[in-house]
């Protein structure tokens, strides 16, 4: 059975990017490579990016703005990530 990125670093639950992600790769089966695929980076960026804050609040388009601009990642895939897993 695969470890998800959640279980990987200890994070499952506590409101950060692992526990959103780990969701996210559950709900459509996905691998970590499909993942970091979608999301433009490399499964290394992934893992970095799991250890950031959760973006959330007034400021969460700066906030995505900023992670996409530290990591190569598409802020506009994070943000539909994070708004479906959140519902």
């Amino acid at each position: 059975m695969r470890r998800g990125i959640a279980s990987q670093y200890g994070l499952q639950g506590s409101g950060k990017n692992p526990w959103i992600l780990a969701q996210y790769r559950t709900k459509h089966d996905l691998t970590e490579e499909a993942l970091a695929e979608q999301l433009g980076c490399t499964v290394e960026t992934l893992r970095y990016l799991c250890l950031c804050r959760r973006p959330e609040g007034p400021k969460l388009e700066q906030q995505l703005l900023a992670i996409a601009e530290r990591f190569p990642v598409s802020a506009e895939k994070l943000d539909a990530i994070l708004r479906e897993v959140s519902g």
